[in-house]
């Protein structure tokens, strides 16, 4: 502003600040767009393995979405992108990582994204949700195979998740361990709120995970976290490339690689030489037999069939 730049000439020491200040912004500007930079030449060499036709529109992709396109390549490409974003920031200013817990070989983080207000369509009343960012990676065979997905909940969800872990985890609870679920703050949507409902929120489930790591094993966190869904392509892609002792990237899926390579390797496993056999029929019949017995004996009212792995693996393999 003008203002400043006769701070500057006068000599005070106002103007000695806004110097700095503005020595501070270009700071800024200056890693930003060197952040913007080097995401860009990221994802041109993404693009030059996976979709070579999208390479001259990074610029104008990294325009339209930002730091949100690798989300999206990762929803599209499952396990494809860890080796291009590694070391790079992909969270939202004031996005904080509450735990980091081994699950399935591999590693689950947690980061509070933030809330958001939502609408219950059927009683059009408005209501909050707290935004986690849930990611699993594993290395294998020096390839790093990922998934990462985005999971809102309400205050109510977070306590129902609560109650049902307290009353597992009984001797935890008895000795102290078990954190105390945050309050409820009725009839109040406001910024205030919602900023301290969601800093509790955070530290309560980072103490979830420091005192009691075992939750991330139970269905009621599995459905919460919404591991079981989110997950299976991944896990069972990990468990094929640790079978057969090829990185995934070498692995091939419906007829075609994850990350677009060619392979020698056809996973699940193709017939070569022709049509399905009688005897390949009776095979799929006893395995969709086995998967709707094994549906129906389910207590879904204890039970979430999402987060059981058997269940999960044979309706792949159907």
């Amino acid at each position: 502003r003008a203002a400043g730049g006769a701070g500057i000439g006068s000599g005070r020491g106002g103007g000695g600040s806004a110097a700095a200040s503005g020595a501070k912004s270009a700071s800024s500007d200056a890693k930003a767009a060197a952040s913007a930079d080097e995401h860009k030449a990221r994802l041109r060499r993404f693009y030059a393995e996976h979709n070579p036709e999208k390479v001259d529109d990074v610029d104008s992709i990294w325009e339209k979405r930002g730091q949100d396109v690798w989300h999206a390549l990762e929803r599209k490409y499952p396990g494809t992108t860890a080796a291009f974003t590694d070391g790079l920031n992909l969270d939202p200013e004031g996005a904080e990582q509450l735990a980091s817990v081994p699950y399935k070989k591999g590693t689950v983080v947690i980061t509070m994204y933030g809330s958001q207000e939502g609408l219950d369509e059927m009683t059009q009343s408005v209501y909050v949700e707290y935004v986690l960012k849930v990611a699993w990676t594993r290395d294998l065979f020096g390839e790093p195979l990922s998934a990462t997905w985005m999971v809102a909940r309400r205050y109510s969800e977070f306590n129902d998740t609560h109650q049902e872990l307290k009353r597992h985890f009984r001797e935890e609870k008895a000795a102290g361990r078990f954190p105390r679920m945050p309050g409820r703050a009725l009839f109040s949507r406001s910024e205030k709120v919602q900023s301290e409902r969601r800093v509790a929120l955070t530290a309560y489930l980072r103490d979830l995970f420091v005192h009691v790591p075992a939750a991330i094993y139970r269905p009621e966190m599995a459905s919460f976290l919404e591991l079981g869904p989110r997950l299976t392509h991944t896990l069972v892609l990990a468990e094929q490339s640790e079978e057969l002792g090829q990185p995934p990237s070498e692995l091939r899926f419906d007829g075609r690689s994850p990350t677009g390579r060619e392979s020698a390797v056809r996973w699940p496993p193709v017939r070569a030489d022709g049509p399905l056999t009688p005897a390949d029929v009776d095979e799929l019949a006893d395995d969709t037999t086995e998967f709707a017995d094994r549906l129906s004996a389910l207590d879904v009212r204890r039970t979430d069939p999402r987060a059981d792995p058997g269940i999960q693996r044979r309706l792949v393999k159907v």
